[in-house]
Formats: C-alpha cells, structure tokens, sequence
C-alpha cells in the first residue's frame, strides 16, 4: 500500500497542475500498476483488505486502499472496479446502527493510520470512512442510508470535539456532506488555527500530527471556497518538507500532498506571466516565468556564506518560492535507535543458509514509536531467496508489539 498510493497523490497533482513531466509521469504509473498487483495480494475474501493476505479485514486499510483503487483506475487500465464496490459494501456491513465505525482487524504499523490512532471517540474513524465514501460518487448513492447515519453521528459529537485532528477531519467530511451547520463547522475550525512568522502562515498545531491535522483542515477550506486564507495554509505545509522533498510520516505526506493537490486544481498556473529579482550582496539574478514553465523547477544555488536575501516579484500568477538550507551531522557518535541482531542458524544442507534476523526500536520516551522502517538483506553470490512468505517459512508471526 505504501508503494501504491504516492504513485497515485503523485499522479493527481502533476494532472492538476497541468505538467508536462512525462518521464515522472510515465515512471509514477509504472509504479503505480506494479503497486497495484502488490496490493490484491492482500485482499480477503469477503473483498476487504488487511495486513496479510489473509486473517480478516481492517477497516481502516479497506476504506484507504478502496479510496486508492477508484483513483488508480483513472491511470491504469487493469483495475477491476468492482473490488471496490465490494469494499465498500464490507465497510457499510461494519457500521453500527448509531453510524459509528469501529476497527475490527489488525493495523500492525500503528503509525501509518496518522492522527487515527488515538481514535478514542470514534469520530476520527468515523469520519475517515465517511469521507470514503462521500469522495466515491457511486458508493455515495448505493449507500446513501449509511453515509446519512454516519453523517448524523459525527454532526452530532462535532459540537463537543476539542482535539484538533478529530475536528479537522470530521469538518472536511461535514464540508463533503454538505450538512446543514458546514458553515458554522468551518468558522470554528479556522478560529482554531495558529498563525506564525507575521501572519505569513497559518497550521493547526497537534502534536505529533500538525501536518495530517492542517491536510484535512486545508481540504476543508478548499471544500469551502475559502480559497484566500487557504494560501496560508499552503504555504506552512510546504515548509513542512524535508531538503529532499519528503514529507515526514506516511499519513502526513498523502493527507498534505492531497490537499495541495486540491488546492492547485484552482489556483492553477495556466495564466503565469511574471517576473523574479533576487539580490544578495552585490549579485542580481533574474528570473522569468510564463505558463510553459508548468512543473519546471527554477534552482540558483546562494554561497553559504549569504544571510538576506531580497526578493521582488510582479506580474500575474501563482508560484511557490522555497528557500532551503542543508547542512552535514556527524553520526560517528550519534546515538542509536534500533538494535539489530543477525544469527546464523544451523542447517542440514551445505546449500542452504538460514538466518534469524531481529530488530527493534529503542524509544526515548516510553510511549514513543517508529516510523515505518525497512531491514534489507543481501546474500552471497549464488543464493536465491525461499519464495515462500516470511510468515509461512517461520509458522510465526514476524512482527510483535511490545505492551
């Protein structure tokens, strides 16, 4: 999943925007159908989606990969649509009667379900898989009667909500629905935000979701045609990026790219027609930048040495100005946070290699939990890998969560 839906945030905003970076384009899709295949290898039965290939559903993973797929399939031909259908059918089977959702399989990597994990009302889910279905025009009217329920209950518990990542994104899924009270939803969440750096920015502070938390608030405004104040927002969450372009977290970079790409479908740069001076000590570089500049990146490299820069721009459009500063650690004496062990275990064969690989995150904070991480192992020269799954080979469940 991790590889199958970037591709597909990727893919919308380079649509949105208007580019005509065909190369990234052609290789986000290739990515995007080998993700795909990848993907079907852990859809159950019963047609929801889980973290094996089999076990049960989640509904988390089944409304997020249901969502993915519909999108997908305006990239790549081999989607079968009717998966998601049957998706959508599991997850309306799991509502309770009051029109609450609550998870009924297993999310291992509780870090990749965001700001959902400390879903303690069930508002946050709730309305995570409301907005499911709201943003899926089919499912929306097969299941009119569970999005109404759902809608009513999230309504009704908004009043009351005081954490800022529950209110962000059962506002947006209040804007979807189009309820009644949207506009007094709205007001309220925007008189929650915080400015910053002379009222240049504008975010959403909850730690550690900030980011996620200002994604569904900016999907709101936009959802809202709050499109001035919206440029606020834009401009914190793309600060929010590492020098690589990274955005921190997995929830983080698809809930902010998606509502920068929303936002983009309607600020769009197709009439670009302005000019960029930028001065530093006694240098002066020029810049111009026209609707064919669409996707381009423009990069000056500034000495190390510079402190200020003066920038002026005029004329019509809209661009984004970033300013990035890299720097070097030394990580000979930095700290380490997971522990890895590696024994080689005893076998009957001379041409087989078995190994017993274990690693763990060493918190600073005991309730502190990691990002997703990746063990790579490679083998000598000669050998192939068992192509059986790690979960078959070992008859032991590879990942364990410590209480």
């Amino acid at each position: 999943m991790v590889k199958f839906v970037p591709n597909i945030v990727v893919l919308d905003y380079l649509t949105a925007i208007g580019s005509k970076e065909t190369n990234v384009m052609n290789i986000a899709t290739k990515h995007l159908r080998t993700g795909y295949q990848n993907q079907m290898r852990y859809r159950q039965t019963d047609g929801s989606f889980g973290v094996w290939s089999s076990g049960g559903g989640s509904v988390f993973l089944t409304a997020f990969v249901a969502k993915a797929i519909q999108t997908a399939s305006k990239y790549i031909s081999e989607v079968d649509v009717t998966m998601v259908s049957s998706a959508f059918q599991w997850l309306a089977n799991k509502q309770q009667s009051s029109g609450r959702f609550d998870e009924v399989g297993p999310v291992y990597n509780n870090t990749m379900q965001g700001g959902l994990q400390t879903n303690t009302n069930g508002i946050a889910l709730t309305s995570y898989v409301l907005i499911a279905f709201l943003e899926n025009e089919n499912a929306k009217i097969t299941h009119a009667p569970v999005v109404e329920r759902s809608i009513q209950y999230v309504a009704g518990l908004l009043p009351q909500v005081t954490d800022l990542y529950d209110l962000s994104i059962a506002t947006y899924a209040m804007l979807l629905g189009d309820h009644h009270s949207k506009q007094h939803f709205i007001r309220r969440l925007m008189d929650k935000s915080t400015f910053s750096e002379y009222d240049t920015m504008r975010y959403w502070h909850r730690y550690p979701h900030s980011i996620e938390t200002t994604g569904y608030a900016l999907l709101a405004m936009v959802q809202g045609e709050k499109y001035p104040d919206s440029i606020l927002v834009m401009r914190w969450l793309v600060k929010q990026g590492y020098v690589t372009g990274s955005i921190p977290r997995t929830q983080d970079t698809f809930v902010g790219l998606k509502a920068l790409t929303k936002l983009a479908e309607v600020i769009s740069p197709s009439r670009n027609n302005y000019f960029i001076q930028l001065k530093y000590k006694t240098q002066t570089k020029n810049f111009f930048v026209t609707s064919k500049d669409i996707g381009q990146l423009i990069f000056q490299d500034i000495p190390g040495d510079i402190e200020k820069l003066d920038i002026s721009v005029a004329g019509l459009g809209f661009g984004l100005l970033n300013v990035k500063h890299q720097y070097a650690m030394d990580l000979r004496n930095y700290k380490h946070r997971f522990d890895l062990t590696l024994e080689k275990l005893n076998t009957s064969l001379d041409y087989e290699l078995k190994l017993k690989i274990c690693v763990s995150f060493i918190p600073n904070l005991i309730y502190e939990r990691s990002n997703m991480a990746l063990v790579e192992v490679n083998f000598p020269s000669g050998y192939v890998v068992d192509p059986r799954p790690i979960t078959e080979a070992t008859m032991v469940n590879p990942i364990q969560v410590s209480s």
